[in-house]
């Protein structure tokens, strides 16, 4: 019976696979998590090969697949449609499929291919990163044009669920709170999330939120999706860079780290394995152990919650946030179990 029947279909009980099958990309963001754009990628045959380890480890544990696909910029590869029409045989055994792009190579006759070719793809996410100015300050001249007329042409010749996903920092945080209308006019939602200082990030890290801008920004976000009566940005779901929100809504359902659940793994273009893209911590490679043994062995130093800080720990809300984002700690503080940087309760 296909998986999709077997488990419930509910966001708590998955296992997301976030694969990078390139470090190559057409624009270099400020922000970018990566540290290089190149190196050596996984060919066809491996990739193949270790989705399917994929999916036998999400059901051995009784988790639905979430699969996202993403580079650098993904669709550089030639042999990506090759192998979305490869995954899209076991459709039926996906939660969800959903593509990462930059928004620059899609067409109307990409998407024509994609549908036809590959119905497990069910989601695009396009990085949009404020109004003009601050979006093509980060991704440079030109972008933001060209990921509007991205996000229409999905829209136009497509079923595929799209948004849009922005790096919340000192450079466009005033700007991303301007975009209600756009957002609306395009019937388009905004992910927000934080940014983590690594690889080229960690070359801007003065551009990080202080605790009181951050907690500010998520306030008015907050209150323009209940101005407009529906959800032009994304504050939850998924996005557990956003759990420091518990503070100020603690009787709420908040996301926090997919790590400490077990709930994410990340596999790099050559086959590193991290247990999330914002925690470049190796704990192996394809190439050498399966994905069964790096899940179940070394994977586990990042889920004792008890190791939390002890301020954390005596935290009235720390059941909801559980330490924040804590990729975020390691990245600012080197210590994955340290108090969120930019927690803003005293």
């Amino acid at each position: 019976m296909p998986i999709k029947q077997q488990i419930s279909k509910s966001m708590d009980n998955f296992l997301a696979l976030q694969w990078h099958l390139t470090n190559r990309c057409n624009l270099r963001c400020k922000h970018c998590y990566h540290e290089t754009y190149e190196g050596d990628e996984l060919p066809l045959d491996d990739l193949k090969r270790v989705f399917h380890e994929y999916l036998d480890l999400a059901k051995a544990h009784e988790l639905s697949p979430a699969l996202t696909i993403t580079g650098g910029e993904p669709f550089v590869r030639d042999d990506l449609l090759d192998f979305l029409t490869y995954i899209s045989a076991y459709k039926d055994e996906l939660y969800r499929c959903s593509i990462l792009t930059n928004g620059s190579f899609l067409t109307p006759a990409l998407l024509k291919q994609i549908q036809e070719q590959a119905p497990a793809v069910d989601g695009i996410q396009i990085s949009l990163e404020g109004d003009e100015d601050s979006n093509d300050a980060i991704r440079g001249a030109g972008s933001f044009r060209k990921i509007l007329q991205a996000a229409s042409i999905v829209k136009k010749h497509s079923a595929i669920h799209i948004h849009f996903a922005a790096t919340v920092t000192k450079l466009n945080h005033k700007k991303i709170l301007t975009l209600a209308d756009l957002l609306l006019t395009y019937d388009i939602p905004l992910a927000l999330r934080r940014f983590i200082p690594i690889g080229q990030g960690a070359d801007i890290q003065e551009s990080l939120l202080n605790p009181t801008e951050l907690r500010d920004f998520w306030r008015q976000a907050r209150r323009l999706n209940e101005k407009y009566k529906k959800r032009i940005f994304l504050t939850k779901g998924p996005i557990c860079t956003s759990s420091l929100q518990a503070l100020d809504h603690p009787t709420e359902s908040q996301s926090s780290c997919v790590v400490l659940d077990k709930q994410i793994i990340t596999i790099m273009p050559n086959g590193d394995v991290y247990p999330c893209r914002l925690l470049p911590i190796r704990i192996g490679n394809v190439k050498e152990q399966s994905l069964s043994e790096m899940y179940e062995g070394p994977y586990n130093k990042f889920t004792d919650v008890t190791q939390q800080s002890n301020e954390c720990q005596s935290c009235a809300v720390f059941g909801k946030c559980r330490g924040g984002a804590h990729c975020f700690s390691h990245a600012v503080t080197g210590d994955y179990y340290a108090r969120d940087p930019q927690c803003w309760k005293k």
